[in-house]
């Protein structure tokens, strides 16, 4: 599910939209020889979900939402966006045990996110339990109130020491 965002101006205009998918970027980028203001109106036509309609909302914030979506995505292909992002979802991940088993399901048995996101949690853990089964390795949910090892002493408990 794309990630939304919300803008609230000054004069109280609200506008909610959704990132750019990487092929609607391919697709911007590639319509680059457009006069700006052409593509930032149809960044604002592919994203926004609730704001004003294109015709009547005032030509700096669809500029603004343009400009964000087409100078500093991760698809840019420039470092600091795609590190930021990076960090950011891979601390999600870690601190998300059901995203992590989702991912795992998805990768070992080949069923897509959207697939897996309509199960009931009896199907996500047999699922699992099977995913587990053919990798040899099992996915363990780690309790929050435990207390944080430092590292040494967490590779000899793994080793069983």
């Amino acid at each position: 599910m794309p990630r939304k965002y919300e803008a609230v101006w000054p004069s109280g205009l609200r506008v909610v939209w959704h990132g750019l998918s990487w092929a609607d970027f391919n697709r911007l980028q590639s319509q680059s020889d457009t006069r700006p203001m052409g593509l930032y109106l149809e960044v604002y036509r592919t994203c926004v979900l609730e704001g004003p309609p294109p015709d009547q909302v005032p030509a700096g914030v669809m500029v603004w939402i343009g400009r964000r979506e087409l100078e500093q995505s991760p698809f840019t292909g420039q470092y600091q966006p795609i590190k930021n992002l990076l960090e950011s979802k891979r601390a999600q991940v870690r601190g998300n045990y059901l995203l992590l088993a989702s991912a795992v399901i998805s990768n070992v048995l080949h069923v897509p996110m959207e697939t897996i996101s309509l199960w009931d949690a009896d199907e996500v853990f047999t699922r699992l339990a099977q995913a587990e089964s053919l990798v040899g390795k099992p996915v363990e949910p780690t309790d929050p109130k435990a207390p944080v090892l430092p590292p040494a002493a967490a590779a000899r408990r793994r080793r069983g020491r």
